[in-house]
């Protein structure tokens, strides 16, 4: 796995770093102090062999760690487009985003709230269609609704569990979602409904909405 996010004051280097030498199993101090409580509680998942074993260099973007010219050649292109998107998008629309970061990871809201979005953005949730790039599905398509393709933006807001969740939020707080682009929900509502977030906090609904379909 490649965790999430890596700690300002991260000291371990190697996954041995991680291990109780004498024990064998996961050092839980030193996981907390190097990742996210997201990353540390995926790593406790994780059995350890009895045998020590010397650490490899692994590729990140393939399950089995095995580096392919086609998983790098994938890669190149996704940055090219997310290159792309940010010299199309114009400066103005950059610079709000990265200032929304600036002020998200300033905020007092669980840590998981910040991770979602991080994950959101980058497409590293767990939607059928993303696992079926990522060869770890056969199919993509959502079994409750029938969509041809359960993306991150359909399990969030098209789906009947979500039309169900976000009429509950209506009936509580008289708040519903703004129309969204299937592509570009998730920068829209960081840099285009900013204001409203810091208050009202629909990320963590979503958050929480996504752990229970999940």
């Amino acid at each position: 796995m490649k965790p999430i996010v890596r700690k300002d004051m991260a000291t371990a280097v190697t996954v041995a770093d991680l291990i109780m030498e004498q024990t064998r199993v996961w050092d839980v101090d030193k996981l907390k102090e190097n990742m996210s409580v997201m990353d540390v509680e995926d790593v406790l998942k994780i059995k350890l062999s009895s045998q020590p074993m010397e650490d490899l260099n692994a590729w990140a973007f393939e399950r089995n760690g095995v580096y392919l010219v086609c998983s790098a050649y994938k890669l190149l292109k996704d940055i090219q487009m997310s290159e792309a998107d940010h010299v199309e998008g114009g400066t103005t629309s950059s610079e709000g985003l990265g200032q929304w970061w600036r002020h998200l990871w300033k905020m007092k809201i669980p840590p998981k709230v910040r991770i979602f979005w991080w994950r959101a953005i980058h497409s590293f949730l767990p939607a059928k269609a993303v696992l079926l790039g990522h060869h770890i599905v056969k199919e993509g398509h959502c079994n409750d609704y029938g969509h041809s393709s359960e993306s991150i933006f359909h399990t969030m807001f098209e789906c009947s569990y979500a039309h169900r969740f976000w009429e509950c939020i209506k009936e509580l707080t008289g708040l519903k979602p703004p129309r969204l682009h299937p592509d570009t929900w998730a920068k829209d509502l960081l840099v285009g409904q900013s204001d409203k977030i810091g208050t009202q906090e629909p990320d963590w609904w979503i958050d929480l909405h996504y752990g229970e379909m999940v």
